[in-house]
């Protein structure tokens, strides 16, 4: 995936010759990441066993350089960034086993005091490669791909009482579109993401609203 980030990249470089001016931005804000996991997925959600605690709001930044087309492509531009969406969290998560838990009915079918407690972060981040279309009323579009370096770290108590660390690391692409509003130097914007592939991240989808500085160079 960091070969195709690179690529992209590359594609983009010829295009720059042509574009003026370039820019630098950055905005911060918040983001809502979207719980990914379903009831009795890895023993992460069971509604058999109420108590957990979700933290799904986080901080949000991103800061990046982009130049903007000239000709009949100047409503356009581009701009590479490093994006920070935030962590997420999951406490006190309890339940058994997959292959122990029904479901769609919402009950324990065997071994149900061989219970698992759960206590994660989640974390997402990455570079990202962004087009904008920008229109008279100083709205705008933009769109791009994400790649969402993802951390999920934390430990997992089995039934006996030992606490196992949880660690894994996971790369994903993920799309992205977002509407936002602009005033020369200052915009505001909401974008959402969501993140392609497999894995066990406490989320694959997330909305984040940031305002910012596009300031030119």
């Amino acid at each position: 995936m960091k070969r195709l980030f690179a690529i992209l990249m590359l594609c983009w470089v010829p295009t720059l010759a042509e574009a003026e001016p370039w820019f630098i931005e950055a905005a911060i804000g918040s983001a809502h990441h979207y719980r990914y996991h379903s009831e009795g997925d890895n023993y992460w959600r069971t509604d058999a066993y109420p108590g957990e605690s979700y933290d799904m709001d986080s901080l949000s930044w991103r800061i990046g350089v982009g130049r903007k087309l000239t000709g009949n492509w100047s409503k356009w531009s581009m701009t590479a960034s490093w994006v920070n969406l935030g962590r997420n969290q999951i406490r006190n998560g309890r339940g058994v086993s997959d292959d122990d838990y029904d479901s769609n009915n919402h009950v324990c079918l065997r071994r149900c005091d061989q219970v698992y407690r759960v206590d994660l972060t989640g974390k997402a981040k990455g570079p990202e490669f962004a087009v904008r279309r920008d229109f008279d009323n100083g709205l705008y579009a933009r769109g791009g791909l994400f790649l969402w370096l993802s951390e999920v770290r934390g430990t997992i108590q089995d039934p006996s009482g030992y606490a196992h660390p949880y660690y894994e690391r996971k790369e994903m692409l993920a799309p992205f579109l977002g509407l936002g509003y602009r005033y020369q130097w200052v915009f505001v914007e909401a974008t959402g993401y969501q993140a392609l592939g497999s894995g066990f991240p406490l989320s694959k989808r997330i909305v984040s609203m940031m305002g910012g500085l596009q300031i030119p160079f």
